[in-house]
């Protein structure tokens, strides 16, 4: 975990959602929806909410600055739903080109798999990984266990600090692997738009966060 902190632009189209103080905001959703008249918004609830729970406490463990949901249309003009999240991580001091090349050589070592792309964009380095993985159906409490796997597109934009002792990530996952790459353009923005600032300021101003 870093104490340094990053202010980038959010693309348009998602909603924050909390990495602090998960439990209690869950719970308040849970008392929201069992209030409502329709059965299939608390049917929905049970199975959403858990699942989010979930995935909202394992991003914060590993110290993610921003998770959001978001809805977009596809050029085909589907409804496309996707999670964009934010890290960021110790790298090595030195060469912020050399660290992104260390962290290519690591992770095939580590057996990852996915396609990158070592670049320059606006004169500063740039790592971009895109890969479809296959995932097992989350456990949910409550629910019967499940076997079920499920493809999932991932893109990852990384840009390292001028001294490359850290590095932010701009994460993106969506189900919908065939309009996966049209997202390209919006993350490699995203982590364009980084900006990296010592200490450990939070805020936010229109679609500029500072993380």
């Amino acid at each position: 975990m870093t104490n340094i902190s990053i202010e980038l632009s959010i693309p348009e189209g998602y909603m924050e959602m909390p990495l602090t103080d998960i439990p209690e905001r869950l719970r308040l959703a849970e008392s929201i929806i069992r209030d409502l008249p329709a059965p299939q918004a608390k049917t929905m609830g049970a199975v959403v909410l858990p699942a989010a729970g979930a995935l909202l406490t394992g991003l914060a463990v590993r110290d993610t600055r921003y998770c959001g949901i978001g809805r977009h249309l596809s050029t085909g003009g589907a409804t496309v739903t996707s999670v964009l999240a934010v890290c960021v991580t110790d790298g090595e001091k030195g060469n912020p080109r050399l660290t992104l090349a260390h962290l290519i050589e690591s992770r095939s070592a580590a057996g990852e798999k996915g396609d990158s792309w070592l670049g320059s964009v606006d004169g500063r380095p740039m790592l971009v990984t895109e890969r479809v993985a296959e995932l097992p159906d989350p456990a949910i409490a409550g629910a019967p266990p499940s076997d079920g796997r499920a493809e999932v597109y991932q893109l990852e934009a990384l840009v390292p600090s001028d001294k490359g002792e850290a590095l932010a990530a701009v994460q993106l996952s969506t189900s919908f692997v065939a309009e996966g790459p049209q997202f390209r353009r919006m993350v490699i923005d995203a982590a364009r738009s980084v900006s990296f600032r010592p200490g450990t300021v939070n805020g936010a101003m229109n679609s500029s966060l500072r993380l």
